[in-house]
């Protein structure tokens, strides 16, 4: 992963290998970025595909890596609150779903869709909390794709 500038120079590089490929990048407030995609742990017939977020600093320094659920992240937005909201894939049998994870990976909430195969390909934090997702799906006995928009309200307390 490298920053190049408008005028085509690096600015830096980060030799990466904790997160297998990147799937979506959003700034943070302080120049920083953060990069959703996904990594595979685990071995070869034990294995599965997990979320994995990776924050860099302005400097082009890694910062942290979180990996959690079985899954692919393909978009992520930032809460008000300073979370992560991440969308994409999950499970075995790739149901759409949003999750919810703070700055230490912890998950404070998860949406799959278990009626659905498919995935989102974008996100956008709600102010109360929530996620608005948008992607391709179809239904557990249909033959064609359709086009997904589901609004994830942040879980009761």
């Amino acid at each position: 992963m490298w920053r190049v500038e408008p005028d085509g120079t690096e600015s830096w590089d980060l030799e990466e290998d904790s997160m297998r490929y990147a799937r979506a990048v959003h700034p943070e407030s302080d120049g920083g970025y953060v990069v959703a995609g996904g990594d595979f742990t685990g071995g070869f017939l034990s294995g599965y595909y997990c979320f994995a977020l990776m924050r860099v600093n302005a400097q082009g320094q890694r910062v942290r890596v979180i990996k959690s659920d079985s899954g692919e992240a393909r978009a992520i937005d930032i809460a008000q609150d300073g979370s992560y909201v991440l969308a994409g894939s999950c499970g075995y049998e790739s149901q759409p779903c949003v999750l919810k994870v703070d700055t230490s990976g912890q998950t404070i909430w998860y949406g799959p869709l278990t009626h659905l195969r498919g995935s989102f390909t974008s996100v956008i934090a709600t102010p109360d909390g929530g996620a608005l997702a948008a992607g391709v799906a179809r239904d557990l006995g249909g033959s064609r794709d359709n086009v997904v928009l589901v609004r994830f309200s942040p879980p009761e307390e």
